[in-house]
């Protein structure tokens, strides 16, 4: 199955499609009519939309990153006019979710093209959209991803750090244990890097 959805994605943009072109029919027409009136948007338009992000996510590191962001251009644009739009409330955290996952991915595939300036505007409005949503954890792994691209980038150490204490904060206070364990083994591997070893232990013993 995973081998088809690759040769599925693989098409669709060798074709010059983005992945939208992946849905189903029905999908398809509903995001139509959901853009055209963002209140027709339900659950099947959310769920189509999600199954879009995490299938280009799968493919980092199989296809060209350029290429992964003509596959996710179309979904981010849907998610960015929907959540503009009187989407159904029901739906709204969902999609809201979708769309900060999708504008992360988009913030790392930026920086990979070497385009720090629209990663970090990526990574704002995943970070802003991330503080509407009722759990900080889903702030808190922006902050972890941002702070990966930051710390390979011009800004260096002293900015990564500064998102994964931000990452942190937000763990601490979100309900899941993962996310939490893995915002301080991020501090853990920050503090090392700086030599600071007492800080990098204790941040690993609160990760295990």
């Amino acid at each position: 199955m995973a081998e088809l959805r690759s040769m599925l994605v693989r098409t669709a943009t060798d074709q010059g499609g983005g992945m939208l072109a992946l849905l189903s029919t029905g999908v398809q027409a509903g995001l139509a009519a959901a853009m055209a009136d963002p209140s027709r948007a339900d659950q099947e338009l959310v769920s189509g939309l999600s199954s879009v992000v995490t299938d280009v996510n799968a493919q980092v590191g199989s296809l060209a990153f350029v290429r992964l962001q003509l596959m996710l251009a179309p979904a981010l644009e849907a998610c960015r006019q929907l959540i503009a739009g009187p989407v159904p409330e029901p739906v709204l955290p969902q999609l809201r979710g979708i769309a900060v996952a999708a504008h992360t991915l988009a913030g790392r595939l930026a920086f990979e093209t070497r385009d720090d300036v629209a990663s970090r505007g990526l990574y704002a409005v995943a970070t802003r959209e991330a503080g509407l949503l009722p759990d900080p954890w889903r702030r808190a792994t922006v902050h972890m991803s941002h702070a990966l691209t930051t710390l390979y980038s011009t800004q260096g150490l002293d900015g990564a750090r500064t998102l994964v204490e931000a990452a942190v904060r937000d763990a601490r206070n979100g309900a899941s244990v993962v996310v939490r364990a893995r915002a301080h083994a991020l501090h853990a591997e920050i503090a090392a890097r700086a030599g600071e070893e007492r800080q990098a232990q204790a941040a690993l013993g609160l990760a295990w």
